[in-house]
């Protein structure tokens, strides 16, 4: 099959998912209907449990229910940017962080509300692996994210559609585990600075990063929301290697009430310090002066007011 026509099915099929989740059909959102209330009381939709868009929705929801404006705050376990994607679309969650590069404009009824911060691509091999370049990952098992996450989707941009390489979905410490037994021949990982439990897993079964540069640019060229970055070598202690960056997102339903909208975004440019999830593998995590930043995805109206009143 030509990586058109598997791009073309992988969006056919994401199409009907996200179709499925407005209908109300199918997977977790099937009884889940958009609400309409008079007292703000909000959903956040976050991640897999233990990773960083869960602790920030968590943190988050401390910070609102601080300010008073809104009423209770639930926060829920996601597979990552593609289910809150689709949990926003159907009206099933107020809010959620997701990867820029899982937007589809396709999505109706979500808008952006901040760039949260800039988070880095690794494609990690086993130190010993005979793989030495990205393409030598062509038919080789990958592990991602869970299925439903920013990771997978991801993955299936850059490794399937390309490399016709193959994934084997799941939470990140079984990925992890994964490669240092021998079961996958890499892990695709989002982060700035490898996290602790990532770190100790490498101590006793060394990893090094592979080389993205060829795969970014050509996904780059399809219009995919990459920036080109360099990892530096002592992540991983190897020469610096090309990756692929992208922002983290959080987003809305598109008719989130003003007043929650305007309250959310003060908490967001004064309370950014409050807001970040330690450890912290993310760069310029909530700088006041790229908040507004959302790249193709159009910010809330009331967001915009707010970010045009606080800095002109």
């Amino acid at each position: 099959m030509s990586p058109v026509t598997r791009l073309d099915r992988r969006r056919l099929l994401r199409a009907a998912g996200l179709s499925a989740a407005l209908l109300g059909v199918g997977g977790s959102v099937a009884s889940a209907t958009p609400r309409s209330r008079a007292r703000p009381d909000l959903v956040v939709a976050g991640g897999e449990v233990g990773g960083t868009f869960l602790r920030f929705g968590s943190l988050l929801a401390a910070e609102l229910r601080r300010t008073g404006a809104v009423g209770d705050v639930d926060v829920v376990a996601t597979a990552g940017s593609v289910e809150n994607l689709r949990l926003l679309a159907a009206g099933s969650a107020d809010l959620a962080p997701a990867l820029a590069d899982s937007w589809d404009p396709a999505v109706r009824g979500v808008r952006a509300v901040a760039r949260l911060y800039q988070t880095t691509l690794h494609c990690l091999v086993r130190a010993d692996s005979p793989v030495r370049d990205v393409a030598d990952l062509a038919g080789a098992l990958v592990a991602t994210g869970l299925a439903g996450s920013g990771t997978a989707e991801t993955a299936e941009r850059l490794l399937v559609d390309r490399l016709d390489a193959r994934l084997r979905p799941g939470p990140r410490s079984t990925g992890v585990v994964a490669l240092a037994g021998g079961a996958v021949d890499a892990l695709l990982w989002w982060g700035g600075r490898p996290s602790p439990e990532l770190l100790a897993v490498a101590r006793t079964h060394p990893m090094r990063a592979l080389d993205l540069a060829s795969v970014v640019d050509a996904a780059r060229a399809d219009g995919a929301a990459y920036q080109r970055v360099r990892l530096p070598g002592d992540v991983w202690g190897q020469p610096d290697v090309g990756m692929a960056g992208v922002a983290a997102l959080l987003l809305c339903r598109a008719d989130l009430d003003e007043e929650v909208v305007r309250p959310l975004v003060d908490v967001l440019l004064t309370r950014g310090p409050q807001l970040v999830p330690q450890p912290s593998g993310g760069l310029q995590y909530l700088a006041p002066a790229s908040l507004w930043d959302t790249g193709e995805v159009d910010l809330h109206p009331a967001a915009a007011r707010r970010y045009r009143q606080q800095h002109g």
